[in-house]
């Protein structure tokens, strides 16, 4: 069962004040749930009994055996997370309400904070890591038995809440600072255009891991802020480890390959900076005009990979593909992803084609498609 509703939320977790955003629910399990590396066998575990998306912050709540929060401790230790962090609470706060007012009791709890909530809570610290806050919570019962059946992986960052109790992990919290650095592309511009839906991510990799960890993105001012420990910046600067620059739309994955943003241009504070040039992307040019030759500046188009475009003043679109989704895009047969606004009130409907073939990277080139034009837009 899943809802949806748009509200204003007032305190959004410890950290946010006022803020507008979405709620959606699933109670029970889905097997079709989609997660990163390691944490996808948990979400989509049978035990689960209910989900809340809230602006981009995750909680999967289940209710498990000993035997099957050993599972998820062993799936958990493998996710690529720079901070595996695993929390004991008591039993007696464990259950969640349904939008509906149903409540629900559960022992374990996973969160992943990522997008506008994580987007609110970094700025509040003045850190614009995108790095998601990833926590598994687990409730022991009346009696602790639970306490001598876990078995806590070495990865495990341990933090007990159970009076009287003294559970430890191998690994403790790293102190971390924030370090900034700089990006440019290499005409010179800032290495963003959110504008045209093009983003530069910075990823850290280490040699043994085929899998990247997304600490931040290139603001518009052209500056990313990560925060390091002491050991972690000593391995990035002895090569044991490297971020890389990625360039490219909503939809990019980072490559181990990718451009390398040098240790030694980290600094601490954002006016020391100096730029990293990385070449910019490519951009593919469309055309969007009305029947009667008008710009049709009104319009969103959507194109695969989360890719939004809207006509500029002459009715030119202008987004970005790496070669293997443009070629992808290209081989899938078109569908509607014009959004033509059907009333002055800004309601829309999908109801035309754009075809990924019909961009071209010569603008003087640009595909162009014609439609017809919203009566209300005459009146």
């Amino acid at each position: 069962m899943k809802t949806r509703i748009i509200l204003a939320l007032f305190g959004l977790l410890a950290f946010c004040e006022l803020c507008f955003g979405i709620r959606e629910e699933h109670i029970g399990p889905d097997a079709k749930e989609v997660a990163p590396k390691g944490l996808v066998e948990i979400v989509r575990h049978p035990s689960r009994v209910y989900h809340l998306n809230w602006s981009g912050a995750l909680f999967y709540y289940f209710q498990a055996t000993p035997a099957e929060i050993n599972e998820f401790l062993a799936h958990f230790a493998k996710a690529r997370l720079r901070d595996h962090v695993i929390r004991i609470e008591p039993a007696g706060t464990n259950t969640v309400k349904s939008f509906n007012g149903t409540t629900i009791a559960y022992n374990v709890r996973l969160q992943i904070v990522q997008g506008h909530t994580l987007a609110v809570m970094r700025e509040k610290e003045m850190n614009g890591s995108v790095e998601p806050v990833v926590e598994l919570t687990i409730h022991v019962g009346a009696d602790r038995s639970l306490l001598q059946q876990l078995k806590l992986p070495d990865q495990a960052i341990v933090e007990c809440a159970i009076e009287g109790v003294n559970l430890k992990g191998k690994k403790t919290k790293p102190q971390r600072q924030v370090w900034c650095g700089a990006v440019q592309f290499d005409d010179g511009r800032v290495a963003d255009d959110w504008e045209h839906g093009v983003y530069t991510r910075i990823a850290l990799w280490e040699q043994d891991s085929p899998d990247g960890i997304r600490l931040a993105e290139v603001t518009t001012k052209g500056l990313f802020f990560a925060a390091f420990s002491e050991d972690e910046l000593a391995a990035l600067k002895q090569g044991r480890s490297w971020l890389t620059m990625t360039v490219g739309n909503q939809g990019a994955g980072a490559k181990k390959d990718d451009p390398r943003f040098p240790a030694d241009q980290l600094v601490r504070d954002a006016w020391r900076a100096t730029p990293v040039r990385v070449a910019g992307p490519t951009y593919y040019y469309g055309r969007l005009l009305f029947e009667d030759g008008t710009p049709a500046k009104v319009i969103r188009v959507e194109f695969p990979f989360s890719v939004y475009a809207k006509p500029d003043g002459e009715g030119y679109l202008q987004v970005t593909f790496s070669p293997e989704q443009f070629a992808q895009a290209k081989a899938e047969k078109p569908r509607k992803n014009i959004e033509v606004p059907v009333n002055d009130r800004g309601n829309g409907a999908t109801v035309e084609t754009f075809p990924v073939a019909m961009l071209s990277t010569d603008k003087a080139k640009a595909g162009v498609v014609r439609i017809p034009k919203p009566g209300f837009l005459d009146r």
